[in-house]
């Protein structure tokens, strides 16, 4: 393999510095990580083609966790590269079979494309060299099945490209202590100058404070301290979903005016087989109750909603007397057909132990387990609430355990999402039917309270909020 295939510039490919870097490194395990648009892909695609001409014979795997990512995402990167290197063609190129997903070089190596959700499959195969896109989605334990099987032939080299997430395995080997033969480069989108101005303008107005560190500088620590820290994208979230006449509505509410006044919808079947579902939102700062309605009123039409069958859950301080004409939020929103928000709890600690619970527990139907909450692409920001949320840091002088509280940013869409989840089934009971004016009601905030701050700070003395090692 002549080196001029593998100048770094002959094809017009000018690394940015952290790529420059990747590429001349020969650690034996390598880690890219970055902002989104940092050129992570790219960068590892590249690496792939580079071993592949260099080392004849070797055979390299190209894996992501889900076959259907990689498929429509890594992979286009790859071919794209291989156009643009003028590589896709005879004699660099002979033969990519559909079936098995391998691609044949006519130097004698060979490259797989896989998902890597299946571990047994992983264990039929022994490889060259091996690359791991969005390497913070594949668990722990597929690492250490890839790291069995890296046994064919030279280079015997592994890395990884990804934004930073919560695998522990790359935390503990690229980033909290660098062992030997492990290399972390990190690049954040700023160093990108390839990127259109606006393209990092709408990310910095779009995301809060914790995603703008962990998806644009690339940070590794942004997300410690994270209170969800079982709240995962790829399980929890999904497409936009609507109720039917048959879903039990719940209505939360965190009052304010300088602060935002955030309403949040989730829905609950009764058979209590089916997850509870986050399908609606509304947040707006500085408006008054009037205009919040008109709001409100136009989602339970988008949905067909009968707001006569919604129940209502809100902060217990919006029965206080404000400076709005002397009364209560609660009774300026009953005058405007808003009527019968109910006073939920104030702990938020209790709050969060419910929403925990229910982000940690599969529930069983017919069709198999899925998480007993889940959260439609349309409530995105109540759920970047949920997972933005995270400890405050407390010192005690008197060395005693501090009680666990939460920094107060951006937690609105959280606040009121948690007051009406306390009205929630729990997921290990079906709803007991209550009759109510119209409205079959499971259980009341007043009987749970006692029994979830106790299970709080009987977890809060032992290892955690919510029960376990965090």
């Amino acid at each position: 393999m002549s080196n001029d295939v593998l100048d770094l510039s002959k094809d017009g490919y000018q690394p940015l510095p952290a790529q420059d870097r990747f590429h001349r490194s020969e650690s034996k395990f390598r880690l890219y990580s970055g902002g989104f648009g940092s050129g992570k892909s790219l960068c590892g695609c590249r690496e792939a083609i580079y071993h592949a001409l260099r080392y004849p014979g070797s055979f390299g795997m190209i894996g992501r966790l889900r076959f259907k990512d990689l498929e429509t995402t890594t992979q286009r990167t790859f071919w794209q590269q291989l156009d643009q290197m003028q590589l896709r063609k005879k004699p660099y190129v002979l033969d990519f079979n559909q079936r098995t997903q391998i691609l044949k070089l006519g130097n004698g190596s060979e490259i797989l494309f896989t998902g890597l959700d299946d571990e047994m499959k992983l264990r039929s195969a022994e490889y060259s060299w091996m690359y791991v896109d969005e390497g913070s989605e594949v668990p722990d334990e597929i690492y250490q099945t890839l790291l069995g099987r890296l046994r064919y032939k030279d280079p015997r080299r592994l890395w990884i490209t990804t934004n930073p997430g919560a695998s522990g395995w790359i935390r503990k080997n690229f980033v909290q202590s660098r062992k030997e033969g492990y290399d972390h480069f990190h690049a954040p989108t700023t160093e990108n100058t390839h990127l259109p101005k606006d393209y990092l303008d709408s990310l910095l107005a779009d995301y809060p404070a914790v995603w703008r560190e962990r998806y644009i500088q690339g940070s590794w620590t942004a997300f410690e301290g994270q209170v969800f820290t079982m709240a995962d994208e790829n399980t929890h979230v999904i497409d936009d979903w609507e109720p039917t006449k048959d879903h039990l509505i719940y209505e939360g509410w965190d009052f304010g005016y300088r602060n935002p006044t955030a309403v949040v919808w989730y829905a609950v079947h009764p058979s209590g087989e089916e997850p509870i579902v986050v399908f609606a939102e509304h947040e707006a700062r500085e408006q008054m109750p009037n205009w919040h309605a008109a709001q409100i009123r136009a989602i339970y039409r988008h949905f067909k909603l009968d707001p006569n069958q919604i129940q209502r859950w809100g902060d217990p301080a919006g029965n206080q007397v404000q400076g709005l004409r002397g009364r209560s939020y609660v009774q300026e929103y009953g005058d405007l057909g808003l009527y019968g928000i109910q006073p939920s709890t104030r702990e938020p600690s209790t709050r969060a132990l419910r929403l925990g619970k229910l982000l940690s527990t599969q529930i069983t139907n017919k069709d198999g387990s899925t998480p007993a909450i889940q959260f439609c692409r349309r409530a995105r920001r109540t759920w970047n609430s949920v997972i933005g949320l995270r400890y405050a840091e407390h010192r005690s002088n008197l060395g005693q355990d501090p009680k666990e509280s939460f920094h107060k940013e951006n937690d609105h869409l959280f606040d009121a999402l948690g007051y009406a989840l306390m009205a929630a089934p729990l997921p290990e009971a079906k709803p007991e039917n209550r009759e109510v004016p119209g409205i079959t009601k499971p259980f009341t905030p007043d009987e749970v309270d006692r029994y979830e701050q106790q299970r709080y700070e009987q977890a809060n003395n032992s290892v955690g909020m919510f029960g376990i090692d965090i």
